[in-house]
Formats: C-alpha cells, sequence, structure tokens
C-alpha cells in the first residue's frame, strides 16, 4: 500500500520557505473550494475584509522605507469606494465637495488636508492620519527625487 504524500507549506513570517508545486488540477480543486467558502461568507463581512486589506496596505505602504514609487492617496480612496460600490458624486455630496474638487483629490492634483483627513478616517475606519501619512510619504518620495535630479545635473 502506497503512503499517501501530503505536501506540506512551512511558514515563516508569511514567507513560504518551501517551494510550492501543484498541478493544474490540484490548482483547480484548491480554487473551487476556496469560492465555496467564500460563498457562505455575508457580503457585509466581505465588504469589512475588504477595507481592512486595503488599511493594512496602506499602512505597509507606510512602513515600507524602499519605496521609490508614489502611490497617489487617491487610488487608496478609489478603492474604497469601490468596495463600497459608492460614486463619487455620493461621497462628494457627503463631503460637503463638489465632485470636480473630489476628482482632483483622487487624481492626485490636490491635497487631502486634516479635516478631510479626520473625516475620512470616519467614514472607512481607520485613523485619520493614515491619510495624511500616505500624502506626506508621497510628498516626501517627491522631494528626495527632485534633490537627486538637482545633484546629477
Amino acid at each position: 500500500m502506497k503512503k499517501k504524500i501530503t505536501k506540506e507549506v512551512v511558514f515563516n513570517q508569511g514567507m513560504l520557505t518551501n517551494e510550492f508545486k501543484a498541478t493544474k488540477s490540484e490548482m483547480k480543486e484548491l480554487q473551487a473550494q476556496i469560492l465555496k467558502e467564500s460563498s457562505r461568507i455575508p457580503e457585509k463581512r466581505k465588504v469589512e475584509y475588504k477595507l481592512n486589506a486595503l488599511l493594512y496596505e496602506m499602512q505597509e505602504y507606510i512602513k515600507n522605507p524602499n519605496t521609490d514609487e508614489v502611490v497617489n492617496v487617491g487610488r487608496f480612496l478609489e478603492e474604497c469606494l469601490s468596495t463600497l460600490n459608492m460614486k463619487h458624486k455620493e461621497l462628494a455630496s457627503y463631503l460637503g465637495l463638489n465632485r470636480p474638487n473630489l476628482s482632483a483629490i483622487i487624481n492626485g492634483k490636490r491635497k487631502l488636508n486634516t479635516e478631510l483627513a479626520y473625516i475620512l478616517g470616519e467614514i472607512f475606519n481607520t485613523d485619520g492620519k493614515l491619510w495624511l501619512d500616505v500624502q506626506v510619504k508621497n510628498e516626501w518620495i517627491e522631494y528626495v527625487k527632485l534633490k537627486r535630479k538637482k545633484k546629477v545635473a
């Protein structure tokens, strides 16, 4: 009788330490199982998970010292709106902004102010300072890039 070999995946601080090998059929089976399980999760819970994942992504972006790529505050805001299936017009109305001003923030043409960051924190159940931290990091990246260019020239 053949001994059934199970694949062991060892995690070390979130990193796979063994090579992940799976056949196409095993991957399809895993995907089907994940879809089956996820269909049991209430929609409200899925939205919470997505917003929490986005919050984590924002925190990781801020913590990462090696980032030279600017990730606009608006990209995170856009993802929040998408997750909540909310239109720009609705959020602009709620915030007391006109739609072009909100679009300018989303497109990175306008900065957040402290009050708006606080309100976004309240709306999306995050720390408002997090929104400002993303913006400050982006300003820092742009400033450093400019300084580097001046040194080269």
